[in-house]
């Protein structure tokens, strides 16, 4: 048989489920957070803003990791740079949301 196994399969679909169910709930706590982030009205709008949108940039890049991340499982040729591509992601999208929180408090 040529081809993933189907157990290579369910692997990568439960990935990209577990992964888009877990970054659903991290979007509605963060963007929540961000969102109250200056009920003190202390900040410029501008500021408020800066924060919401760096925030959804990096929760996408972190979402969006999960294309390669599950096509790593049953890709098997492709899986060392698709691990690569998926780690990638992930980091560049937490230090975004790291950056634009420190950034905010500046």
């Amino acid at each position: 048989m040529s081809g993933p196994s189907t157990l290579a399969i369910l692997g990568g679909v439960a990935f990209i489920l577990v992964w888009l169910a877990a970054s659903a709930g991290w979007t509605v706590l963060q963007m929540s957070a961000a969102a109250m982030g200056n009920d003190s009205g202390k900040l410029t709008p501008e500021k408020h803003v800066a924060l919401l949108i760096a925030m959804a940039v990096g929760i996408a890049l972190c979402a969006l990791a999960v294309i390669p991340g599950g096509l790593a499982f049953f890709l098997v040729e492709k899986r060392a740079l698709l691990t690569w591509i998926f780690g990638g992601m992930v980091g560049t999208g937490v230090v975004v949301q790291a950056i634009s929180f420190a950034l905010f408090f500046m």
